[in-house]
Formats: structure tokens, sequence, C-alpha cells
């Protein structure tokens, strides 16, 4: 699995690619959070149409979204994700432990969320 942290505009975007690993993926997650405290973003974009998310169990979903929102409480998060992989299971857990988070299936859509007011 390779992931990317980037500046754009007033958010971060993180992107992963390659095969989904349930370790690496919190890892990074924990590197976004930091960068997020570091340079003072508030928002961030996760774009992961591209990682290959075979692996991924119902307890990988849970510890997601649950770390998910222990990492970026305050930070308005837009998850790209495709059809076929997506349940609504993280967000889920991430919702109901105080993250401000939303699944899209489109970047457009993403971003006018991201930076709706």
């Amino acid at each position: 699995m390779k992931a990317t942290i980037q500046k754009i505009n007033q958010h971060l975007l993180f992107t992963a690619e390659g095969l989904y690993d349930f370790n690496k993926f919190l890892s990074e997650l924990t590197n976004l959070s930091n960068e997020c405290k570091k340079s003072n973003f508030s928002k961030v974009l996760i774009y992961a149409i591209d990682l290959d998310w075979k692996s991924l169990t119902p307890m990988d979903r849970f510890f997601i979204g649950e770390k998910g929102a222990e990492l970026f409480s305050g930070v308005r998060m837009a998850f790209i994700i495709t059809k076929e992989i997506y349940d609504g299971f993280a967000k889920l857990v991430a919702q109901n432990r105080g993250a401000i988070i939303e699944s899209f299936f489109d970047l457009d859509d993403a971003l006018d969320w991201l930076y709706k007011v």
C-alpha cells in the first residue's frame, strides 16, 4: 500500500493505492492526523478509489471508524470510495463517536461538501 499527503488549497489530500493493509492504513491515518495538527488544517479529502480493499474485514471497518474519530476530532473529512466496497459501517462508527465525515463516490460532490459552510 502506498499513501501520499498533499496540501491543496485549504485541505489536505490523502491518497492511497495498492493492496490494502490494515496496520499500514492506520499508520498512514496517524501520519495524516499529525500533518493536520502541524499545518493547522481542518479539512481532509481521503481518496481511496485506487486501493484494493479485498482483505478488508468488518472488524477493520469498525476499528478504522473508531480510530478515525479519535484522530480527527474537529476535522471535516470527505472519504471517496467505490460503491462496490462501501457499506457505511466505518462512517457510522466514526459519526457515532463525533467525527465529521461523509462518504462519496464522486470527487466534485466530496469537494462541494468539504467546503460547505
